[in-house]
């Protein structure tokens, strides 16, 4: 046999270009940045967050950073002192527009016919009685009464809104320095976007770091115990470790960040990089123990020659599955689609390439090392016994994978879509119980937000911006929501005796509304109004405070106040981070199925393309088909929500699950060609080839299953899925397609056809 081809003639060139093209990529890693805000998961054009934008550009954001004071009495007098302390602090941080605690917050009285504005915490108390008094007088501030401060007084807030484009970690980590230069009893948490944005951004290059790591000492462990060989570990592992260097540094070329999904990229690399080193390896252990008369460079060019085909279709095939992903609305999806196809493209041409030219250069295995190759008896036991059940019971095979994904499609129907973004951390997380105290007792984390144009002064604007606000506070979710109407309504008490007209009302009159707000004027600041109304009062702003982030319940509200829209032309904008992962819970799912489609529907094409034959793209739907409603049914029936991380698994998986049956079908073929009869040439391809792919399946999901280990349940709950859906797959391959081959027997599988072919 010829050993001079390409690979073989130019190995050197070869392997050297590999690594030079590998060490310009590591240089790139250095340029990687991260980036967590949660906005830029979605495209900027998306109408929520332009309408957000607009909102934000007028009022500031409403997702400040949050320190909250947990106590038995927040009132206690060495609790307020550091609350004071601590406020006083943040006051001058850099970045930080404005702070509102106890002692910024405003309490609006009336005294002989004017209006007293005065801070809500004046003086610290000292004795039970003045705490009792103060008590009171905040339990009757609704200004400060489940915002600052919660009912039962065991827990206060401090509130820091910051100037647009201040460094959220900067400010985030200069406030945690000062709750640690004021030590007390109490228990002090952070939370809030720049929090979350911050201790995320920590944790994905934490999770980065160790997952990456456990990853491939796993993928060398696995390989170590199927091969026993040194090269069977070291070269498909260095095509891991090149692939990943690879696929990370096409970020940064590409001048993309790191996102919170972005984790996935590695992991997908090793999950796809390691199949065709696998394949290859297997082939030459075969071959070299097969024949000790040929040469390396004889055995490294027949290796190429069995395999380059089907490894070139099934890279190819994997990479258009995750070029799926292009057609997510997730902005990050799309990226790490782009760079895992290309890290693909650079393994597979390694792979190829590199690993013969490699072999070529090394001595081959002696007879006594070929004696001691490791083959997992288990796993030989097992196909053996998959190749007797196929053969004598394939009805029997097809029937309960019909039932069963039956079963599996009917629990699909209870996914649910869950966007939001307080579940990307644990529930004992310190962000997660900074939320969840938030939404339990100070009125909410999320906001949706109404922007109201016009005159803001006008009486009937005001009461409808008011009708609207009692409308929400019935809605499930809404703890709370704020306008100017009930500043003015705040105002009237202090002005207007109770049980008069005017009593908890807004004015009548403009003017008398022009003049409430010139009495708080005139002991107050109108700064204070800034995040409810503009300067020339033309411009108002909603605030509709949400504590339960359920995309259901989130999804109800935002309906409702849409409605409010569509009917009042007053209301130019609705925004806010709940609307914005609310549209992000309808692109997930319309992402998904646009990925699933196009995926599907452009592997089944290639397959037929490679076998020539439509039958052969019917064949190859079968695995992809049966895990994907067996993956859906699974996260129906344990509550496994579709999430940012869950909605890119099937693009992964169709990458992954039609190597396996490219791999079945190219030996099953050859084995017919050989002239095996159809049970033979099943039992001869599930217990050589089919060995390749279980044991490509354990490795995969061994690989992708160290996500268990994310601090994020969302990575760890794709794991799970990953590995259902890969075993799902696998098993589907080695019986449920063997068992259509021997019931059906398609006719571009039959020896003859395939002599016809190679005559046309």
């Amino acid at each position: 046999m010829k050993s001079d081809i390409f690979v073989i003639k130019y190995r050197w060139p070869i392997l050297i270009g590999c690594l030079l093209i590998t060490i310009f990529m590591g240089i790139q890693l250095r340029n990687i940045k991260i980036d967590t805000d949660p906005q830029n998961l979605i495209p900027s054009t998306m109408s929520s967050r332009v309408d957000t934008k607009k909102i934000e550009d007028i009022f500031g954001s409403n997702d400040g950073l949050i320190i909250l004071v947990s106590s038995k009495d927040v009132l206690s007098e060495k609790t307020l002192q550091r609350v004071k302390s601590i406020t006083e602090e943040c006051h001058r941080i850099s970045g930080i527009k404005n702070v509102i605690s106890l002692f910024d917050t405003k309490r609006i009285a009336g005294e002989n016919g004017s209006m007293i504005v005065s801070p809500a915490v004046k003086y610290i108390p000292t004795t039970q009685n003045a705490r009792d008094s103060l008590r009171q007088e905040l339990l009757d501030n609704e200004l400060a009464r489940d915002i600052v401060v919660s009912k039962d007084f065991g827990l206060t807030a401090i509130l820091l809104s910051l100037k647009p484009h201040a460094n959220q970690e900067t400010v985030y980590d200069k406030a945690l320095e000062i709750t640690n230069k004021y030590p007390g009893e109490e228990k002090v948490l952070i939370g809030g976007l720049p929090a979350f944005q911050t201790v995320i951004g920590r944790d994905v290059a934490k999770d980065n770091g160790i997952i990456i790591s456990m990853a491939l000492l796993v993928m060398l462990a696995v390989l170590y115990s199927f091969f026993r060989q040194l090269r069977g570990v070291f070269l498909p592992f260095a095509v891991v470790v090149v692939s990943i260097i690879f696929g990370m540094a096409v970020l940064p070329v590409l001048g993309w960040k790191v996102s919170v999904i972005s984790i996935l990229l590695p992991i997908m690399v090793v999950a796809f990089s390691n199949n065709y080193g696998l394949y290859l390896m297997a082939k030459y252990r075969e071959l070299s123990h097969s024949d000790q008369n040929k040469t390396a460079k004889e055995i490294a060019a027949e290796v190429v020659k069995a395999l380059y085909k089907p490894i070139f279709f099934t890279g190819l095939i994997t990479i258009v599955g995750i070029l799926g992903l292009l057609t997510h609305v997730l902005v990050p999806a799309r990226q790490i689609g782009i760079a895992a196809a290309l890290a693909i493209a650079y393994s597979l041409a390694v792979s190829l390439l590199g690993i013969p030219a490699a072999l070529s250069l090394m001595k081959l295995p002696p007879k006594s090392e070929n004696k001691k190759e490791f083959s997992w008896k288990f796993l030989d036991t097992m196909l053996r016994a998959m190749s007797h059940s196929v053969i004598h019971r394939p009805k029997l095979i097809l029937a309960i994978t019909l039932a069963a994904s039956i079963i599996a499609l009917v629990c699909a129907f209870g996914v649910k879509v869950d966007s939001n973004q307080e579940n990307i951390f644990a529930k004992n997380h310190p962000i997660s119980q900074c939320s969840s105290l938030i939404n339990k007792n100070l009125g909410g984390s999320q906001y949706i937000s109404m922007l109201v144009e016009g005159d803001i002064k006008d009486p009937k604007v005001l009461n409808r911006m008011q009708m609207y606000e009692d409308s929400l506070k019935k809605l499930p979710g809404v703890a709370r929501a704020t306008s100017m109407a009930d500043v003015l309504r705040t105002m009237s008490k202090a002005l207007v005796d109770k049980g008069d007209a005017g009593y908890d009302r807004i004015p009548e009159s403009r003017d008398a509304v022009a003049q409430y707000i010139e009495l708080y004027a005139m002991s107050g600041n109108p700064d204070d109004f800034e995040r409810l109304v503009d300067f020339n009062y033309e411009k108002a702003q909603v605030m509709i405070s949400i504590n339960d982030g359920a995309t259901e319940v989130v999804d109800n509200i935002n309906k409702t106040v849409k409605g409010f829209a569509k009917s009042d032309t007053t209301i130019k904008a609705v925004g806010g981070q709940a609307v914005i992962f609310n549209q992000l819970a309808t692109t997930i799912i319309n992402g998904q199925v646009s990925s699933i489609l196009f995926a599907f529907v452009a592997i089944i094409l290639l397959v037929i393309v490679l076998f020539r034959s439509f039958r052969a793209g019917l064949l190859a739907s079968i695995p992809l088909a049966v895990s994907m409603v067996l993956g859906f049914g699974v996260m129906g029936a344990s509550g496994i929500r579709l999430d940012i991380a869950t909605a890119i698994i099937s693009s992964i998986v169709m990458g992954t699950g039609v190597d396996f049956t490219i791999q079945f079908l190219w030996k099953y073929r050859s084995a017919r060609l050989s002239g095996l009869s159809y049970a033979d040439a099943i039992v001869n391809t599930l217990t050589t080839t089919g060995s390749a792919i279980a044991f490509n399946a354990i490795c995969v999901v061994s690989g992708f299953g160290v996500l268990v280990f994310s601090s994020m349940p969302p990575m760890k709950h794709l794991a799970i899925l990953f590995s259902v859906l890969t075993l799902a797959c696998m098993i589907a391959t080695l019986m449920v397609v063997p068992a259509v081959c021997l019931l059906w027997k398609p006719k571009f599988l039959d020896p003859i056809n395939t002599v016809k072919n190679h005559n046309t």
